[in-house]
Protein backbone atom coordinates (compact mmCIF):
# COMPACT_ATOMS: atom_id res chain seq x y z
CA UNK A 1 0.00 0.00 0.00
CA UNK A 2 1.30 3.09 -1.02
CA UNK A 3 0.87 6.28 1.55
CA UNK A 4 -0.14 9.33 -0.07
CA UNK A 5 1.30 12.59 1.71
CA UNK A 6 -0.31 14.83 0.51
CA UNK A 7 -3.69 13.65 2.05
CA UNK A 8 -2.24 14.37 5.61
CA UNK A 9 -1.52 18.43 4.55
CA UNK A 10 -5.12 18.61 2.89
CA UNK A 11 -6.82 18.88 6.89
CA UNK A 12 -3.98 21.83 7.39
CA UNK A 13 -4.59 23.58 4.79
CA UNK A 14 -8.88 23.31 5.74
CA UNK A 15 -8.01 24.53 8.98
CA UNK A 16 -6.33 27.66 7.62
CA UNK A 17 -8.68 28.14 5.13
CA UNK A 18 -11.17 28.33 7.69
CA UNK A 19 -9.32 30.78 10.36
CA UNK A 20 -8.58 32.64 7.56
CA UNK A 21 -12.33 33.23 6.47
CA UNK A 22 -13.19 33.29 10.51
CA UNK A 23 -10.67 36.35 11.08
CA UNK A 24 -12.06 37.92 7.19
CA UNK A 25 -15.34 37.61 8.63
CA UNK A 26 -14.46 39.84 12.02
CA UNK A 27 -13.04 42.28 9.60
CA UNK A 28 -15.76 42.81 7.88
CA UNK A 29 -18.07 42.63 10.84
CA UNK A 30 -16.16 45.86 11.82
CA UNK A 31 -16.41 47.44 8.53
CA UNK A 32 -20.13 46.56 8.33
CA UNK A 33 -20.44 47.82 11.92
CA UNK A 34 -18.94 50.60 11.06
CA UNK A 35 -21.19 51.44 7.89
CA UNK A 36 -24.27 50.43 10.03
CA UNK A 37 -23.58 53.33 12.72
CA UNK A 38 -23.04 55.57 9.70
CA UNK A 39 -26.41 54.31 8.16
CA UNK A 40 -28.02 55.30 11.64
CA UNK A 41 -26.33 58.67 11.82
CA UNK A 42 -27.71 59.64 8.09
CA UNK A 43 -30.87 58.31 8.41
CA UNK A 44 -31.69 60.76 11.44
CA UNK A 45 -29.68 63.55 9.84
CA UNK A 46 -32.40 63.05 7.07
CA UNK A 47 -35.30 63.01 9.13
CA UNK A 48 -34.08 66.35 10.97
CA UNK A 49 -33.95 67.62 7.48
CA UNK A 50 -37.50 66.38 6.84
CA UNK A 51 -38.80 67.99 10.61
CA UNK A 52 -37.03 71.63 9.45
CA UNK A 53 -38.92 71.65 5.91
CA UNK A 54 -41.87 70.66 7.30
CA UNK A 55 -41.93 73.57 10.21
CA UNK A 56 -40.96 76.14 7.45
CA UNK A 57 -43.32 78.41 6.89
CA UNK A 58 -43.88 81.42 4.37
CA UNK A 59 -41.47 83.89 5.78
CA UNK A 60 -38.51 80.83 5.35
CA UNK A 61 -35.83 82.65 3.78
CA UNK A 62 -35.44 80.23 0.26
CA UNK A 63 -32.32 79.71 0.62
CA UNK A 64 -32.84 77.77 3.42
CA UNK A 65 -35.38 75.75 2.15
CA UNK A 66 -33.33 74.90 -1.05
CA UNK A 67 -30.54 73.75 1.26
CA UNK A 68 -32.87 71.73 3.39
CA UNK A 69 -34.35 70.15 0.17
CA UNK A 70 -30.45 69.30 -1.15
CA UNK A 71 -29.53 67.96 2.01
CA UNK A 72 -32.24 65.99 2.12
CA UNK A 73 -32.02 64.31 -1.23
CA UNK A 74 -28.38 64.20 -0.87
CA UNK A 75 -28.66 62.08 2.43
CA UNK A 76 -31.55 59.68 0.31
CA UNK A 77 -28.65 58.82 -1.96
CA UNK A 78 -26.20 57.96 0.49
CA UNK A 79 -28.40 55.76 2.63
CA UNK A 80 -29.31 53.70 -0.36
CA UNK A 81 -24.96 53.43 -1.34
CA UNK A 82 -24.86 52.63 2.33
CA UNK A 83 -27.35 50.09 2.08
CA UNK A 84 -26.44 48.11 -1.00
CA UNK A 85 -22.75 48.16 0.49
CA UNK A 86 -23.64 46.69 3.71
CA UNK A 87 -25.49 43.88 1.67
CA UNK A 88 -22.62 43.74 -0.99
CA UNK A 89 -20.36 42.72 1.90
CA UNK A 90 -23.46 39.87 2.97
CA UNK A 91 -24.44 41.34 5.77
CA UNK A 92 -28.09 43.17 6.34
CA UNK A 93 -28.49 46.73 7.50
CA UNK A 94 -30.13 47.38 10.60
CA UNK A 95 -33.78 48.74 9.34
CA UNK A 96 -35.57 49.45 12.32
CA UNK A 97 -36.09 53.13 13.37
CA UNK A 98 -35.02 52.02 17.31
CA UNK A 99 -31.77 50.88 15.80
CA UNK A 100 -31.05 54.68 14.19
CA UNK A 101 -31.61 56.36 16.75
CA UNK A 102 -29.64 54.28 19.63
CA UNK A 103 -27.01 54.08 17.06
CA UNK A 104 -26.94 57.51 15.61
CA UNK A 105 -24.42 60.04 17.34
CA UNK A 106 -26.76 62.53 15.82
CA UNK A 107 -29.99 63.54 17.77
CA UNK A 108 -33.58 63.51 16.83
CA UNK A 109 -35.04 67.26 17.15
CA UNK A 110 -38.43 68.68 17.78
CA UNK A 111 -39.73 70.74 15.05
CA UNK A 112 -40.25 73.53 17.19
CA UNK A 113 -36.76 75.22 15.60
CA UNK A 114 -35.79 78.88 14.82
CA UNK A 115 -34.18 79.09 11.53
CA UNK A 116 -31.06 79.79 12.84
CA UNK A 117 -31.17 76.53 15.65
CA UNK A 118 -32.30 74.67 12.32
CA UNK A 119 -28.92 76.12 10.71
CA UNK A 120 -26.89 75.41 13.63
CA UNK A 121 -28.06 71.64 13.91
CA UNK A 122 -27.01 71.24 10.12
CA UNK A 123 -23.83 72.14 10.93
CA UNK A 124 -23.46 70.02 14.08
CA UNK A 125 -24.89 67.50 12.69
CA UNK A 126 -22.86 67.45 9.51
CA UNK A 127 -19.54 67.71 12.00
CA UNK A 128 -20.94 64.72 13.41
CA UNK A 129 -21.29 63.17 9.98
CA UNK A 130 -17.63 63.70 8.83
CA UNK A 131 -16.30 62.28 11.96
CA UNK A 132 -17.99 59.40 11.65
CA UNK A 133 -17.33 59.08 8.24
CA UNK A 134 -13.46 59.46 9.20
CA UNK A 135 -14.30 56.23 11.84
CA UNK A 136 -15.52 54.64 8.39
CA UNK A 137 -13.29 55.58 6.57
CA UNK A 138 -10.46 54.33 9.35
CA UNK A 139 -12.42 50.47 9.60
CA UNK A 140 -12.31 50.23 6.10
CA UNK A 141 -8.92 50.59 5.27
CA UNK A 142 -7.59 48.75 8.16
CA UNK A 143 -9.61 45.75 7.20
CA UNK A 144 -8.45 46.66 3.62
CA UNK A 145 -11.17 47.21 1.99
CA UNK A 146 -10.98 49.29 -1.05
CA UNK A 147 -14.35 49.88 -2.15
CA UNK A 148 -15.61 50.56 0.81
CA UNK A 149 -12.65 53.29 1.32
CA UNK A 150 -13.65 54.84 -1.96
CA UNK A 151 -17.14 55.14 -1.16
CA UNK A 152 -16.40 57.00 1.97
CA UNK A 153 -14.24 59.00 0.68
CA UNK A 154 -16.35 60.35 -1.83
CA UNK A 155 -19.09 61.11 0.54
CA UNK A 156 -16.98 62.83 2.50
CA UNK A 157 -15.94 65.16 -0.27
CA UNK A 158 -19.57 65.62 -1.11
CA UNK A 159 -20.26 66.88 2.34
CA UNK A 160 -17.33 69.13 1.71
CA UNK A 161 -18.80 70.37 -0.95
CA UNK A 162 -22.25 70.84 0.76
CA UNK A 163 -20.60 72.66 2.92
CA UNK A 164 -19.18 75.23 0.85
Amino acid sequence: MKSNVSNFSAPKQKIEGIINLASEKKATTAVVDALNQLLANYNIYKQNLQTFSWHTTAETPLDLKEKLSEYHRDSQLKIEALVKRICALEHRPKVKLSSYINLSKIKEVSGKLTEKEMAINMLESQKILVKCLQETLNAAASNKDIKTVDMVTRFMKDIENLID
